[in-house]
């Protein structure tokens, strides 16, 4: 492309600055992960606006905090948020009048912009297209389109291509993701691979005193070696689909008296939860536990107790979900709907877990079922790890390689 190809000199410093919304634990651990390079000066602009370290999440339907240090170990700046309603729930929520300005006074040399559908977003899209290399990270995907109104969706991409015309290159994080871009006008040339990653160190490792928890836990659940446990952890929300999973673990449960169903999470779903579970058999009912939502470090116990992490969702607009990278990153094996933007690139059937039809019970039981199976279930489990092992920071860290590669050809 033309614009790129007038900066010559582009990366002597390396100076990247990143765009996004708002503290986010997936995103802090990354940003610290790719400071830590002395080849890259990194700077976060946090558009929103000052947080605490509790957000109120609309999803969750509660303020949410994840007890690690979501500003560690990288430089970040939080700008001004003029917006009258600055929730992130419409394109004027972020508003930053001096982010051009601000933008100017580092002077990076490659922008990278998490989402666009926001004033301050887009405006810097459109101002810097041309100037400096400008990179969009998003993980849609154009897996609902098979069920969404034609005429709807002509629309839709006839917007989204005029939108991309002002990046240089996109990170993708997987093939679903890779189809959209398509769709949006991005071409191939332009569309890197840069896997969504967790920090798969922190979730492989277990301390001596995560063992003693784990075992408290597993005492007050009374839950025993030869108990399978399976394990949904989200948003108690529609599109996650938690109760179709309680629907099959009542069929799965009717054959196998080991098996339990430990649900995390909290949402608008909750009270319908309980009531679904209330109307089951009590021997059943009570194999089931809920749970609050729980922090980083919390989390982690959870996706130990687990046998099989089970990831539901129907839609529509799913992305990715990190918790399957999360799962696979502790050693546990995943059931995974086709709607999940992860399914055909994390998901390695009969290896690391199963994909499974969206929405469809039937489907979802006989893949549980598959995993009531032991022998086969360790084997699942014991490739876990290995198969997240190109999921990772190092990954996305080469995707910028790339990106940097280019520019400078």
């Amino acid at each position: 492309m033309q614009s790129i190809s007038n900066h010559e000199t582009l990366f002597l410093s390396h100076r990247i600055l990143i765009i996004t919304t708002h503290l986010v634990q997936y995103h802090a651990p990354l940003f610290e992960f790719l400071a830590g390079y002395g080849e890259y000066d990194l700077k976060v602009f946090y558009t929103s606006g000052k947080e605490d370290g509790a957000s109120f999440d609309v999803g969750f339907g509660k303020k949410r905090s994840w007890n690690i240090d979501l500003l560690k170990g990288y430089k970040y700046e939080f700008l001004n948020n003029c917006a009258f309603d600055n929730k992130l729930t419409s394109f004027f929520s972020i508003v930053n009048p001096g982010i051009i300005k601000k933008t100017a006074a580092y002077n990076p040399t490659l922008i990278i912009i998490f989402g666009w559908n926001y004033f301050s977003h887009l405006s810097m899209m459109l101002h810097y297209k041309g100037r400096i290399p400008v990179v969009f990270r998003g993980d849609s995907t154009s897996i609902d389109d098979s069920t969404a109104n034609p005429l709807k969706l002509l629309l839709r991409y006839t917007m989204l291509k005029c939108v991309y015309r002002y990046v240089d290159y996109v990170l993708s994080p997987g093939s679903a993701s890779d189809a959209y871009f398509i769709k949006s006008g991005v071409t191939e040339k332009q569309i890197i691979r840069s896997p969504h990653a967790v920090d798969n160190f922190r979730f492989a490792e277990f301390s001596t005193n995560e063992y003693d928890s784990l075992n408290l836990l597993k005492e007050r659940l009374n839950i025993n070696p030869n108990n399978l446990v399976f394990l949904f952890a989200g948003k108690f929300i529609d599109k996650k689909n938690p109760l179709l999973l309680i629907q099959a673990f009542n069929k799965v449960a009717l054959k196998h008296d080991d098996v339990r169903l430990v649900m995390v999470g909290d949402g608008i779903l909750e009270s319908t939860i309980k009531t679904q579970i209330s109307n089951l058999t009590d021997s059943i009912a009570n194999r089931i536990h809920l749970f609050p939502f729980q922090d980083q470090h919390n989390i982690k116990l959870f996706y130990r107790l687990a046998s099989v992490f089970v990831l539901p969702s129907k839609g529509p607009g799913e992305t990715w979900g990190l918790s399957v990278n999360e799962a696979l990153a502790s050693g546990t094996p995943v059931l995974v709907s086709s709607r999940c933007g992860c399914a055909h690139d994390l998901v390695q059937e009969g290896i690391n877990g199963y994909l499974f039809k969206s929405d469809d019970l039937n489907d979802l039981e006989s893949k549980m079922l598959l995993c009531c199976n032991e022998a086969h279930r360790k084997i699942l489990s014991g490739n876990a790890v290995q198969s997240i092992e190109n999921f990772s920071f190092q990954s996305i860290k080469e995707s910028l390689d790339n990106i940097k590669n280019l520019i400078e050809e």
